[in-house]
């Protein structure tokens, strides 16, 4: 459930498309379906390549067997690269505290509730809606691709999963840049709205205009 909520925060364009793969489970056997989404495939772990929109809400539902507790200690790591450019990697427990995270570039921070541990192995069923923002909190498009991994406090791995956001948004023109080309224009185009949001606690410097003469240069001119 936290990672539907990492991927609708990290994403900011108006439709996307959420895949994943999961490379391994050893914590138990599991299925997880989206409700009120256009998913493009599913498989033995449920719905995949769904397209999500902002300002709808989407039901998702797991249900499976968790063949181990999942204890105070246990965590999982996501190591993200967005726009192909700028790592991204934090680390939260699986239970009993909050995960908390800063998402890059726009400097957000970002903390909601884990379950209370101990989640006890046994049946897993949970139904929760999310509802998405009604509009991005930044006017730009990215994306991003990486692995999602849970290990047990002694270090052995729960899952391994790899997720990749894909931007669905629209081509500006037929000549937009893409590959590593992309994401540096991208990254220009960041600059001047991080600039603003900037929480520096001055005044944000945004990119000046042409010069204007000072007072003596003014003069000088009369």
């Amino acid at each position: 459930m936290p990672s539907v909520l990492l991927l609708a925060l990290l994403n900011p364009v108006a439709d996307i498309t959420v895949s994943r793969t999961v490379n391994s489970i050893s914590a138990g056997t599991g299925k997880l379906t989206l409700a009120g989404g256009s998913c493009a495939s599913s498989d033995a772990y449920g719905s995949n390549a769904c397209n999500l929109d902002w300002g709808k809400s989407y039901t998702a539902t797991a249900n499976g067997t968790l063949t181990k507790d999942i204890e105070s200690g246990d965590t999982f790591t996501a190591d993200f690269t967005v726009d192909e450019l700028l790592p991204f990697k934090f680390t939260c427990q699986l239970c009993g505290v909050n995960c908390s995270f800063t998402l890059p570039v726009v400097q957000k921070r970002v903390s909601f509730a884990m379950p209370a541990c101990p989640i006890t192995a046994g049946a897993v069923h949970a139904t929760k809606t999310l509802t998405l923002p009604t509009s991005s909190p930044v006017p730009l498009t990215t994306g991003f691709k990486g692995t999602v991994v849970a290990q047990d406090k002694a270090g052995n791995s729960l899952a391994s999963i790899n997720v990749q956001q894909h931007d669905q948004t629209p081509p500006l023109s037929s000549a937009r840049p893409s590959g590593s080309c992309a994401s540096l224009a991208r990254l220009a185009a960041w600059r001047p709205w991080v600039l603003l949001h900037t929480p520096t606690g001055r005044a944000a410097t945004v990119p000046r205009g042409p010069a204007t003469a000072s007072g003596a240069q003014a003069k000088r001119l009369h």
